[in-house]
């Protein structure tokens, strides 16, 4: 279901209170045009010897129907008025709720003590396929700090291994919630909780991934029967990130003669979180030195 943005609801509340001030402006002014013709009025015949009885003219002297209607209206718009509160109570709630819980300030189910860390950039991937000048199809890795593709080495394998270095950390009783208040679940000892924070098990999951598709060197043995659960649970969990997260920056597109269609460049800017200062802070956690983290960049983009 649909909802309307909170400025036109305040603009709807805004409208409603308007109108009922102008409505009230109107009528007491109306009322007190009337009064004043019905002063006169009983007045003037007041000055009648023969036609001032009460018993002729029961209705002279009696408030006029006009207040009447102004109590019934008054009552009417009293209720809009109360409407009208109630709308712009909600409307404010969710306001300052939307600002609360948000991607830059953490959502309620984050981890509180990791919000105060994020920050907001903008990056432009790397790793597109290109064409380079010999006409073959290559990843383009310029402006990356980091590789982390291609043939299995120590290198390569040391920069998924800091990725990974802080995949398991421990918080204390007062940091073992989520900004909502939530409570974690596993209490690793008295007074000390155990969890992952979700990233970083995605990361783990793409890196077992990668390692598939060079499984002589790094599977040699048979795989059992757990390689391949793991394998599908890495993938399905990766599948509901992308869809929870569901990143709607849109692609550029740049038209080929050559394959005579619309090709991808690769050169959109993407907003996302800092996640170097996020690993940073989650590596300190951990209770290692932090100058194993080697102080190095690990976002793909630039």
């Amino acid at each position: 279901m649909s909802t309307r943005p909170h400025y036109e609801l305040y603009a709807i509340v805004h409208g409603h209170l308007v109108s009922t001030i102008n409505w009230l402006r109107l009528r007491l002014e109306s009322l007190r045009s009337a009064s004043q013709n019905h002063n006169e009025a009983s007045y003037n015949a007041l000055n009648k010897e023969e036609y001032d009885s009460d018993d002729l003219h029961p209705t002279i002297g009696r408030p006029p129907l006009t207040w009447r209607c102004l109590a019934l209206g008054l009552a009417e718009r009293l209720v809009w008025m109360l409407c009208s509160a109630v709308l712009l109570s909600v409307v404010v709630i969710q306001h300052f709720n939307t600002q609360m819980h948000s991607y830059e300030t953490g959502f309620a189910t984050d981890l509180a003590v990791a919000t105060p860390h994020i920050a907001i950039q903008e990056i432009v991937y790397t790793g597109g396929v290109v064409r380079n000048d010999e006409g073959k199809l290559v990843l383009d890795h310029s402006g990356a700090s980091t590789i982390y593709v291609g043939e299995p080495s120590a290198e390569l394998d040391e920069s998924w291994d800091r990725l990974e270095s802080a995949i398991e950390i421990t918080l204390q009783s007062h940091e073992a919630k989520t900004k909502d208040g939530q409570m974690l679940d596993t209490m690793q000892s008295e007074g000390e909780y155990r969890t992952s924070l979700d990233v970083v098990h995605s990361l783990h999951c793409l890196n077992q991934l990668r390692k598939v598709l060079y499984r002589e060197y790094y599977f040699p043995n048979r795989p059992n029967e757990f390689f391949y659960t793991h394998m599908n649970h890495c993938i399905d969990h990766l599948r509901q990130a992308l869809q929870c997260h569901a990143d709607l920056t849109p692609l550029n597109y740049k038209w080929s003669e050559e394959h005579d269609r619309a090709l991808p460049t690769w050169s959109s800017k993407h907003t996302c979180r800092d996640f170097d200062k996020m690993l940073r802070w989650d590596f300190t956690m951990t209770g290692k030195p932090l100058s194993e983290t080697k102080e190095y960049k690990s976002h793909q983009g630039s």
